[in-house]
């Protein structure tokens, strides 16, 4: 008789946990993808946030390197100018070389 009882035991246990099983695995299942959907968001939201100070980062540099062309673009046209100048009467060779020795150099 005793292990009738064990065996009783053994599938009432069995029986128990396999209800167990079933009242909670919908819970968990439920809980499982509101976290992934939370980790999801706060991913995306990091990942924009990285990619729009990127961005930030390269506009700047973006900004300076139009800045240094304006200026290269402004010194070139100077140089053309007295060049043509030059061209046309040969002593505007000191003007223009004194000129470019004293223009913006800061790069």
């Amino acid at each position: 008789m005793a292990d009738e009882t064990s065996n009783d035991d053994k599938r009432s246990n069995g029986d128990l946990r396999g209800l167990l099983r079933q009242l909670v695995t919908p819970v968990i299942e439920q809980v499982e993808t509101r976290v992934s959907t939370q980790i999801d968001a706060e991913v995306a939201e990091r990942i924009d946030e990285l990619l729009r100070t990127r961005m930030a980062t390269i506009d700047h540099a973006i900004g300076g390197l139009d800045r240094h062309l304006s200026e290269l673009t402004a010194r070139l046209d100077r140089l053309e100018h007295h060049l043509g100048s030059a061209l046309e009467d040969p002593s505007a060779i000191e003007s223009a070389s004194s000129t470019s020795a004293s223009g913006d150099d800061s790069d």
